[in-house]
């Protein structure tokens, strides 16, 4: 899960660089371009859709050295909450074809970048031709074409700037004749001239066009001159097949979580009575025990425990201020469990002599330790014969968990592919929904997991049994003494491993061997009631735990114990988790800056 959070947060801060504007060097930019000249060729479709082919001619003006490798255009992707399906069609530079650098898409603009990586120096003139469509806007009583040319965002100026639109046959007679003209910056409403030509219209730039300065064209045509922009129900599944096929990917693997959590196959019957039990089970792990009993959280110290009392590590306790730390020394590694062996080279590196000193934040370790605890309760559960995979069920919760990631990380992925997916939507519409998901995914996402990672395999008979085995040990701990003696003179008690209850050492070698299991079942503190009597009765004090002070106090063996298992939980518990391109205007009127199109240039 802390990978996913971590994988998380990446994606989010890369697609946000990604579609940030980052600022351009200042010299990048500090050029002039001569003029603008561009040619609209207005038509409709068979669907009575607005077409338009623009060619835009602009001659930049470079320094005469190196510095510049060409320009770049930004063309507006959307106008009036939809797409304008922009389509590049050609680059030209002083009449050849030149390259295109790059396309992308970046903050509502469709950025052609021209050129190469060599040099371009002195006077270059650009001719750019590309289509659009959905361009004409609706009002009360007409439609209206309100273009800008340059835009409002370019830093450079234009010695003037020119622009005629060419009416085609299938419109000619749909235009009323009424224009305006404006020019300056982002709401200005100073008039420029417009000279009908019959079949075509010019607009013209009373001088030179300052930085962040603009010409915007008027024209009116009769109402329903044009078919309205209408979504194209293909073109939404197409554009939003990453989205959709996100959400279904994510909420099939929650089917499959919840399937997997509360549909497995039932467990075998056990005997039905459980017979109290006073050893542990043979050649078995306190990990794998923790496993068939359900206790995880407190596992890893009672595993810790059980290797003290068997004096394969010693605990020593240290002075840490408020409360004490522990250090973990390792005595023998003479016939170790596998879990067991894992868990000390992890800690101490299996070294005799070696030592660890448990920290609440040494997240590797802890990563390590729950590691080898999942695969004992896991893998090796199903390997010694405790547990069993239903037909399908390894596969199922790997099918599971990759529909939950994929359906949480391909929208993040699919950000970087804007461009092939805007079809016939906007691409800031496109992008939105595509940030968005993951807010619908990720939670999804998130529950499935937990789902998952909590679903256990059904326990075959063998396991079944040793799990009666385990509340039979439990059931022992928590008897009243006088019974738990009973049961250790009774006749079954004496077919087992006879053990003497008046001889207090080998009483107490018993109490301490199950002690773990105290810790696992959390009884821990009345458990250590039982150990101190025997220690005092036999004058005596473990030699598997050492004090801070040097000295052992059974009377406070109990909340000893319960510290240490809390220490020990925490320090291996994991680490905390961390618009349109154009402004409104009203019908009748206008200003400079206000239509669609327009974008900006830069330098490259």
């Amino acid at each position: 899960m802390k990978q996913l959070i971590l994988l998380f947060i990446g994606l989010s801060v890369a697609a946000g660089a990604l579609f940030t504007s980052q600022p351009v060097s200042a010299s990048l930019n500090d050029f002039t371009f001569r003029e603008f000249e561009g040619n609209y060729y207005l038509s409709r479709d068979s669907d009575g859709r607005a077409v338009m082919r623009v060619v835009e001619s602009f001659t930049a003006e470079f320094p005469n050295y190196d510095r510049n490798k060409g320009v770049i255009r930004g063309i507006p992707s959307s106008y009036q909450d939809h797409s304008v399906s922009v389509k590049v069609q050609s680059l030209k530079r002083n009449g050849n074809t030149e390259p295109i650098y790059r396309q992308y898409s970046s903050n509502g603009q469709w950025i052609v970048e021209t050129g190469d990586d060599n040099y371009v120096q002195g006077n270059q003139t650009y001719e750019l031709t590309y289509t659009l469509r959905d361009v004409i806007r609706d009002s009360d009583t007409y439609q209206e074409l309100y273009w800008d040319t340059v835009g409002t965002s370019s830093s450079q100026s234009f010695g003037y700037v020119k622009a005629t639109v060419h009416l085609d046959d299938s419109v000619r007679d749909l235009f009323t004749g009424d224009t305006l003209c404006y020019e300056g910056g982002q709401g200005a409403t100073t008039q420029c001239q417009a000279t009908d030509n019959g079949a075509s219209v010019t607009f013209s730039s009373l001088g030179q066009i300052a930085p962040y300065q603009n010409v915007t064209m008027l024209m009116k045509f009769a109402p329903d001159s044009f078919t309205a922009y209408r979504v194209n129900l293909w073109e939404v599944l197409r554009v939003f097949a990453i989205p959709i096929g996100s959400l279904i990917m994510s909420l099939v693997g929650l089917v499959m979580a919840l399937r997997l959590r509360f549909s497995r196959g039932r467990e075998p019957k056990g005997a039905g009575i459980i017979v109290p039990q006073y050893l542990p089970p043979y050649g078995m792990s306190v990990l794998e025990a923790s496993g068939i009993k359900g206790r995880l959280r407190s596992a890893i110290p009672a595993q810790l425990i059980d290797l003290a009392v068997r004096h394969k590590i010693r605990i020593i306790e240290q002075s840490g201020g408020r409360k004490p730390t522990y250090q973990l020394e390792v005595l023998s590694i003479d016939g170790l469990h596998p879990d067991e062996e894992l868990v000390l080279r992890a800690t101490t590196k299996l070294t005799v002599g070696g030592t660890y000193t448990m920290s609440s934040t040494d997240y590797s370790v802890g990563t390590m330790l729950r590691t080898i605890r999942d695969k004992a309760i896991g893998t090796n559960a199903i390997e010694q014969g405790y547990r069993q995979v239903p037909s399908g069920g390894k596969y199922a919760k790997k099918v599971a968990t990759t529909l939950l990631m994929l359906g949480a990380m391909v929208p993040f992925g699919a950000i970087f592919a804007i461009p092939i997916l805007s079809g016939g939507m906007g691409n800031d519409t496109v992008r939105t929904v595509l940030f968005a998901m993951p807010f619908v995914t990720w939670p999804i996402m998130f529950i499935g997991t937990a789902l998952t990672a909590k679903t256990k395999d059904p326990l075959t008979q063998q396991g079944v049994a040793m799990k009666e085995y385990l509340e039979g040990l439990e059931m022992y701990m928590k008897v009243a003494e006088a019974d738990r003696l009973k049961i250790l003179q009774s006749p079954q008690g004496a077919e087992r491993t006879p053990i003497d209850t008046n001889d207090q050492q080998q009483m107490i070698r018993l109490y301490e061997r199950v002690l773990p299991y105290a810790v696992l079942f959390g009884v821990e503190k009345d458990w250590a009631k039982t150990l101190e009597i025997a220690y005092d009765t036999a004058s005596t004090t473990p030699d598997w735990y050492g004090g801070a002070s040097g000295a052992f106090n059974a009377a406070v063996l109990g909340s000893t114990l319960s510290t240490f298992s809390s220490t020990a939980a925490a320090s291996f518990a994991p680490p905390p988790s961390t618009s349109s391109s154009s402004s409104g205007f009203s019908s009748g009127g206008g200003f400079s800056g206000g239509g669609g199109g327009g974008g900006g240039f830069g330098g490259r």
